[in-house]
């Protein structure tokens, strides 16, 4: 709030030079009168209607609510703030649907059903708090006031929901006048065929096909040709995409393929997928030949990645699942191939994981989780050849299947050969970072942070990281400055950027230069212990002790996400004992 106060002072100041505009008026239709404009707009109320919108827009929406309250309390005849009232308390209990915000709620619609002017978006959110609140007599309240003045194709649907909910038999005529309406879009198209596809399946994907159809669209007309078992019009209808235009199509497609077990159909379209040199579709081609068992698939996947260009990144997701297809595929000798193509660990875990959740471990996966886990571990053990890839699926498979402790030695050897070979993400590279730094290995620790700049060489955090470690050794300072300084310039608002040049400040006892950072940082929502401290020891410096020692004590307070609680208490101890 106090951010927001002068802000507010200045456009009230505005207001009350101005003639205030009458509030606008809500949307009608031909049917219902115009009604006069009885608001009586003063200072307190358009003070009181602007922090009530702050604060809805923040999610104070309790708080919100007592200040439309004195809102109204000001002008209680006006529209745009008996709206904001209305609207608040429906996303408050929307959103948190705690008892008290529904006692206010359904207190609040008693009170705007009498008195309340509602235009369409305020019967809109009636409705579906009602809906929510399983009242159904609320519900045909709003539909009714919504079919007399602003009778929309959407309102037609809302009735014909509204009926089934009562546990009347809807009548599917309200869909064909909403679908009769003149400039009816492909939303109440899809709203139409949803409620059909409960009814009447063909006339749900009569209606899909004269669609144009989104994602959602596209879901549902697949999963009526799986339900009906058309396999026909399934393969028909995947003859009618054309890539790449209809890519996010042809993955909907494949994914309700994978999710239907239709294997068989998948690889009927394997010749068409692989020849679009699309690495998500492929990849999704790949996945689901690994459920099939499908070598033949695989073989053809394996043969293109070999013949094009390499494109180590997603080669690597590939390859993952060509190499756990060789694990449980004798017919397939592609292990030492595929693991040579890792580009990075998480593609492992994602098919590790991919291999425990298939259909025959979810009968009981309390249970057959962990025995999952160690079937895979031995499979593992026994079937791939040597590699660090193996050493650690070995090291992960046996953690989950309750086999070993908790190790890291495989997943360290895995980043540090994915990295020589100039593969590996982000994961790897901070993997390394975080053991050198509890290893104390600090040369190890700053060559693998030179790596990763020389790797990411944009990325303002690395920049900035690299700088910050730089500051332990003054021959650095000159090349830490200038990471620092590129890192604030790509983003002058971070906080823990501003926390690092602060500290070079520091360190080159330029104190009142570190000091007019200090603002930036006690104010900041992401203070840590860490940046009080050095906001502590930078107040010090320019010899203001009660500050330093209110900074520390507040540090101890905060989070320490990098061991900065012990500096804080021996610093505390001296300076206390300083001052007996």
């Amino acid at each position: 709030m106090r951010k927001i106060l002068p802000f507010l002072i200045a456009i009230l100041l505005l207001s009350a030079c101005a003639s205030v505009p009458p509030a606008p008026s809500p949307p009608v239709s031909p049917q219902v009168k115009d009604l006069p404009d009885n608001s009586n707009p003063n200072l307190a109320s358009l003070y009181y209607f602007m922090v009530g919108s702050y604060l809805r827009y923040e999610g104070a929406y309790k708080m919100a609510d007592q200040v439309f309250a004195l809102a109204l309390e000001q002008d209680p005849a006006s529209f745009q703030i008996r709206k904001a009232f209305f609207n608040n308390a429906a996303l408050r209990y929307l959103v948190h649907q705690d008892q008290e915000a529904e006692q206010r709620l359904k207190d609040i619609l008693a009170i705007a059903k009498k008195s309340y002017t509602f235009d369409e978006e305020m019967l809109q959110v009636a409705y579906t708090c009602y809906e929510v609140l399983d009242d159904i007599q609320g519900m045909q309240w709003a539909v009714e006031r919504l079919l007399r003045d602003y009778p929309t194709p959407r309102v037609y649907i809302m009735q014909y929901l509204c009926q089934a909910k009562a546990s009347a038999k809807p009548d599917s005529a309200l869909l064909e006048k909403a679908l009769q309406q003149p400039h009816v879009n492909d939303e109440i198209k899809l709203l139409a065929a949803a409620q059909y596809s409960e009814t009447n399946p063909d006339r749900a994907i009569e209606i899909l096909l004269e669609t144009e159809r989104n994602s959602r669209a596209e879901t549902l007309l697949l999963s009526l040709y799986v339900e009906q078992e058309d396999i026909s019009a399934l393969r028909t209808h995947f003859d009618s995409y054309h890539y790449p235009e209809d890519k996010a199509k042809i993955s909907a497609y494949l994914s309700c393929l994978l999710q239907n077990a239709l294997y068989d159909l998948a690889a009927e379209h394997s010749a068409e997928i692989i020849a679009s040199e699309d690495m998500d579709l492929i990849k999704e081609l790949a996945l689901i030949a690994y459920y099939a068992h499908d070598s033949k698939t695989q073989q053809d996947i394996a043969s293109y990645l070999q013949n094009k260009i390499p494109t180590p990144e997603s080669d690597g997701e590939i390859a993952a699942i060509l190499l756990f297809h060789s694990l449980l595929n004798p017919d397939f000798d592609m292990a030492d191939w595929a693991a040579d193509k890792i580009y990075q660990s998480s593609d492992l875990d994602n098919i590790l994981y991919y291999t425990v959740l298939q259909k025959q471990y979810r009968d009981d996966i309390s249970n057959d989780f962990v025995n999952a886990f160690g079937d895979l571990h031995q499979k593992i053990l026994t079937t791939l050849p040597p590699s660090v890839v193996k050493d650690y699926l070995v090291e992960q498979s046996g953690y989950m299947a309750q086999k070993a402790q908790s190790d890291s030695t495989g997943a360290l050897n895995l980043a540090r050969h994915l990295i020589q070979k100039g593969y590996g993400s982000h994961k790897e590279f901070l993997l390394l970072i975080q053991y050198y730094l509890s290893a104390g290995k600090e040369e190890e620790k700053i060559a693998i942070m030179r790596e990763y700049y020389s790797r990411y060489p944009d990325n303002a955090t690395i920049k900035n990281d690299l700088g910050y470690t730089l500051l332990s050794y003054p021959e650095h300072w000159e090349e830490a400055e200038q990471l620092i300084r590129a890192a604030v310039k790509a983003e002058p608002n971070n906080v823990n950027f501003l926390d690092s040049l602060a500290w070079l400040h520091y360190l080159k006892a330029e104190y009142q230069e570190a000091k007019s950072y200090l603002p930036s940082l006690i104010q900041s929502d992401e203070t840590n212990a860490e940046l009080l401290y050095h906001a502590a020891m930078i107040s010090l410096a320019n010899g203001e002790r009660s500050a330093a020692i209110k900074y520390l004590e507040q540090g101890l307070e905060s989070q320490d996400p990098s061991g900065f609680h012990d500096k804080i208490k021996l610093q505390l101890k001296l300076l206390k004992s300083e001052s007996r």
